[in-house]
């Protein structure tokens, strides 16, 4: 069981589990964000990820959807909310599931070709660790793609606590070695950005 002390209240996404696969939500905003996401992914011919991670994964929904592009691939799930996982793994029971905030992730170093984030950074601790953990784990040369609400710092203040600006977002990849190299938005204010790890030497 993973000590959740001094991780962000799960309580909100627990309760919204059982009904989050049949929630309108899911095709209204979160699956047209998975496509433009995937869309972005495919469209910088990144070639064909063999191991897959989704870093706040809730039901598994992304990695469903990323399945039907990369079927060949080893896909691991990692979500603070136990019950999300729980039922990700009967959703998906061939898929790797941890529960695991973002900031300690429970896998190996350069264990991932291709690391995606869907509209969970702003809820995170900490934001700055939570990628390096995600470069951490990325291959040498790995593809991490992210969406999220993004924007001038004066528009993140109506959002989450957790919401960073491009500029901060910018920031943070600077410092832990990502380099952005497509971007993409989703109604204007969810940004979907991919970048690639820059390979020491």
């Amino acid at each position: 069981m993973v000590e959740r002390k001094n991780d962000m209240n799960t309580t909100h996404f627990d309760e919204w589990a059982p009904g989050y696969e049949t929630s309108a939500v899911q095709k209204l905003f979160f699956d047209p964000i998975h496509r433009k996401m995937i869309s972005l992914l495919t469209r910088s011919a990144i070639g064909s990820p063999s191991t897959i991670l989704d870093v706040g994964c809730g039901t598994g929904r992304l990695l469903r959807a990323i399945s039907k592009i990369w079927p060949d691939a080893q896909l691991t799930g990692v979500d603070l909310s136990e019950p999300m996982i729980t039922i990700a793994r009967k959703l998906a029971p061939l898929y790797r599931f941890h529960i695991s905030p973002a900031e300690k992730l429970p896998l190996q170093d350069q264990s991932y070709d291709l690391v995606v984030s869907s509209l969970t950074l702003h809820h995170w601790n900490d934001a700055a660790m939570g990628i390096k953990e995600i470069v951490r784990v990325l291959k040498p040369g790995g593809v991490f793609c992210i969406a999220d609400h993004l924007g001038p710092k004066w528009a993140m203040r109506f959002f989450e606590s957790g919401a960073k600006s491009n500029h901060e977002l910018d920031a943070i990849f600077k410092n832990n070695g990502l380099e952005t190299v497509a971007r993409s938005w989703f109604w204007g204010w969810v940004g979907i950005r991919l970048a690639k790890q820059l390979t020491q030497g």
